[in-house]
């Protein structure tokens, strides 16, 4: 085996509470939603219970690298002096979690799929309920793992600075978070942003549903989605590979234990 295989084999161990706690609590959501689509003779409960259990896995990954990380802690100087490169170590601990985040997703997913032709009220294919799964299980992954990327060039930050500020690195780091947003939300309005994103437009034959709980009942209703840019795909994309390579690099030459 190789020695990343053996590292991923440790991160798997590492972050096992990290997967079975959202696992159980998937599980017990889609089952009490069956339990609840049975009793009142209503499949559409449980379909709305399963694409809330998937979309709450946006923050799956974050929270799993998170304990992860964790568990790290009384050993951090082996992590880091581990003499794989610090890109090694960062993607053994993504890609564990998302082979856990995939088998969490399995069972929400099959739920959804199983019962997606016995909403009555809306009239969608088979193949576009299938559709809506699959864009939805994409842009979920996609998202939790942009967030992680994020929350580790947070903490690798925030690892850098306690020789400089020890516990005042906290103050620190809220304020570069409100400063970074402040200056994400002022480039992201610049005409410069959407002539670098807006290009490529693919439009979708998609809908998006809406669930509505009432005195009255249950409800679902439908929306159409537009386009979205593959230019916005590639930039997201990008960014992500420059905050992963950053990441990496702080392990590999600025974080002290």
């Amino acid at each position: 085996m190789s020695a990343w295989g053996g590292l991923l084999k440790k991160e798997l161990r590492l972050g096992l509470i990290g997967f079975l706690v959202p696992f159980f609590l998937g599980v017990s959501t889609v089952g009490l939603a069956g339990y609840m689509a049975h009793k009142y003779s209503e499949p559409a409960i449980l379909v709305a219970a399963a694409i809330a259990a998937i979309i709450g896995h946006l923050f799956y990954l974050p929270l799993y690298v998170a304990v992860s990380i964790s568990g790290e802690q009384g050993k951090m100087h082996l992590w880091l002096h581990n003499p794989l490169s610090g890109y090694a170590l960062l993607s053994a601990k993504y890609m564990s979690g998302l082979i856990t985040m995939a088998l969490s997703l399995l069972i929400p997913a099959l739920t959804f799929y199983w019962n997606r032709d016995h909403i009555s009220s809306l009239a969608v294919s088979s193949d576009q309920w299938t559709l809506f799964l699959l864009v939805t299980l994409f842009f979920v992954v996609a998202a939790s793992l942009y967030l992680t990327l994020w929350g580790v060039l947070l903490w690798a930050i925030s690892r850098l600075l306690v020789p400089y500020l020890g516990k005042l690195r906290w103050l620190a780091m809220i304020v570069l978070v409100m400063v970074g947003l402040w200056l994400f939300s002022y480039w992201e309005s610049t005409a410069f942003y959407r002539a670098v994103t807006e290009w490529g437009a693919i439009d979708l034959d998609f809908v998006r549903f809406m669930f509505n709980f009432a005195e009255d009942g249950f409800t679902m209703e439908m929306r159409e989605i537009g386009s979205f840019y593959i230019g916005s795909v590639v930039y997201d994309l990008v960014v992500a590979s420059a905050v992963f390579l950053l990441s990496g690099w702080l392990l590999d030459r600025k974080i002290e234990v």
